[in-house]
Formats: C-alpha cells, sequence, structure tokens
C-alpha cells in the first residue's frame, strides 16, 4: 500500500550543512525506504513519520533519522529486528532490515534502533564523514 493512502504524513528536515559523503545513493536509498516502509506500516490508522538528517557533534559522522509514531516494539523484536528472516509481520520476508543494516555497515556505517511498545521507534543510520 502506498503511504497516502495509509495516512501518514512524513515530515522532513535537513541538516543544510552536511558535508558530502561519499555513498552508493541507490542502495543507500533502499536502506531508507526499507525503514520508512516499516515505519508506515507500524501506524496502523495513520500518523506522523520524521525523516531528518545531521552531523554528530564531533563532526565525523552523518546521521540520517527515521522516527514513526507507530505501535513500537517489544525488547524481544527489538533484539531481533535485524535478523535475517525475522518478522512479525504476516507477509514480511524478514529481510527487509537485515538488508538495510548490510547496506549501512557495506559503508562503514552503523545502525541503531530505538523503541517502546506504543511509542513508536526510532532509526539513525550513521555514515561517516571523510574529511580530506
Amino acid at each position: 500500500a502506498d503511504i497516502q493512502a495509509m495516512q501518514v504524513r512524513i515530515e522532513k528536515k535537513f541538516d543544510e550543512a552536511l558535508p558530502p559523503i561519499l555513498l552508493d545513493r541507490a542502495r543507500v536509498l533502499q536502506a531508507v525506504i526499507n525503514i520508512i516502509r516499516n515505519g508506515a506500516q507500524a501506524m496502523l490508522g495513520g500518523g506522523v513519520l520524521k525523516v531528518s538528517t545531521n552531523l554528530s557533534e564531533d563532526g565525523k559522522w552523518a546521521h540520517i533519522e527515521v522516527h514513526d509514531s507507530g505501535v513500537g516494539m517489544s525488547d524481544n523484536t527489538l533484539k531481533h529486528v535485524f535478523d535475517p528472516f525475522f518478522s512479525t509481520k504476516l507477509k514480511g520476508s524478514g529481510l527487509g532490515l537485515a538488508i538495510t543494516r548490510r547496506i549501512v555497515q557495506d559503508h562503514n556505517g552503523d545502525i541503531d534502533v530505538f523503541s517502546e511498545p506504543d511509542q513508536g521507534t526510532r532509526f539513525i543510520m550513521s555514515f561517516p564523514v571523510r574529511i580530506e
């Protein structure tokens, strides 16, 4: 289903001061879309999905953050969220977030997830900034 049909509003906040970062645009876009899709599906009856970028305080990492106002995750789900073939969805393959983590790691990056039941979920992808 498409995001508008799910009554999900996307709020974007991009840091204009981010330096250019060397990455595979198509693959990172796939990673971001995987997280956005999961977030939208977690917001039964709609909600707000925030997508933002920022630079770490030390200037060494560029962050892409996706925060949904959905159902959140239990501690057990949180522990397994990146495991291949783990899914809480009836029709889920459980590969979306495993692939997402692989893409981030292939860029020498890191991905963190924070979630609580009924409090939404926040994914933060961090990519190294190469300063010449």
